[in-house]
């Protein structure tokens, strides 16, 4: 009996490590390939703002994307339709996701337009503090004290980098911090919805993905008509649309796939860590793109 006993636990016992491992393989290769597309997008989307700035619109092309992917998902069986997941009130809990959606994607364009990418991305690793307490403020939930004195050295990384850094701009910082403050709103909204409603069952990551980035688009589109639009009229604007035409749409098309790609594994992977240790994990990817 004790034999017995002995071999059932060491079977137990081996199945959760064999778990445990798979689940720790799974993930690392997860943030391995969430830093390698949002590498590859920063890469992109600067050298489409550099041919075509029009940061607004930009936005556009790579929110209509998402949603060109996501109806590609749901229309081949991909990706599980959404209805049944919504409930009554989904639009309104999904409101506020979008919005922040909207401006953070608006306005990381617009940093990276008036700004460099690692000085922008320098900015954005304010993002766990910001997530923090927003989700003191929403939540209640309070950080250990351990974690909160591990935020105290990132700020004051952002604040010696940013006061040496040599391409500093109002407009470029002020961007980058809407754009971080928007994009923490953002996970603390999608998480929500993750969990579902009283009437419906909880939605899938990729599924909050693709509605989030639907109302956006909406939001967005106007924005780039009224900011974009009269400077896109001008006659060096279509001078340069049509000498580069072929690049700036190849760069478009890129940079929207690649926005797609690095947000939908983001996603995934905030369906299974809480937001703050999500944004942690973000932190290292902005690391990757600075170096």
């Amino acid at each position: 009996t004790l034999l017995k006993e002995t071999t059932l636990d060491l079977t137990k016992t081996g199945k959760i490590s064999g778990k445990f491992s798979l689940g720790a393989v799974v993930m690392t290769l997860g943030f391995v390939s969430w830093y390698g597309a949002n590498v590859a997008f920063n890469i992109v989307n600067k050298q489409a703002l550099g041919v075509f700035p029009h940061a607004w619109t930009v936005s556009v092309v790579q929110l209509a994307t998402v949603v060109m992917c996501s109806m590609l998902g749901w229309a081949t069986g991909a990706i599980e339709a959404p209805w049944r997941s919504m409930g009554s009130g989904f639009l309104w809990r999904l409101l506020p996701a979008a919005i922040c959606h909207a401006l953070g994607n608006g306005l990381t364009s617009v940093a990276f337009a008036s700004s460099s990418v690692s000085f922008t991305h320098i900015v954005k690793t304010t993002e766990p503090v910001w997530m923090a307490l927003g989700s003191y403020l929403m939540t209640g939930a309070v950080l250990p004290l351990p974690q909160v004195l591990t935020l105290i050295p990132i700020m004051l990384g952002v604040a010696l980098a940013t006061a040496g850094e040599l391409s500093f701009t109002w407009l470029g910082f002020l961007a980058a911090l809407g754009s971080t403050v928007c994009f923490a709103g953002r996970g603390i909204f999608s998480k929500r919805l993750m969990s579902g409603a009283p009437d419906a069952k909880p939605m899938s990551p990729l599924n909050v993905y693709a509605m989030d980035s639907l109302m956006a688009l909406g939001f967005t589109v106007p924005m780039a008509l009224l900011l974009d639009g009269p400077t896109m009229l001008l006659e060096t604007s279509r001078a340069s649309l049509a000498a580069n035409k072929s690049l700036i749409v190849h760069l478009l098309a890129v940079s929207g796939l690649s926005y797609y790609a690095y947000n939908a594994i983001a996603f995934k992977l905030l369906a299974k860590l809480d937001v703050v240790s999500h944004a942690v994990g973000n932190l290292g990817k902005r690391i990757f793109v600075i170096g």
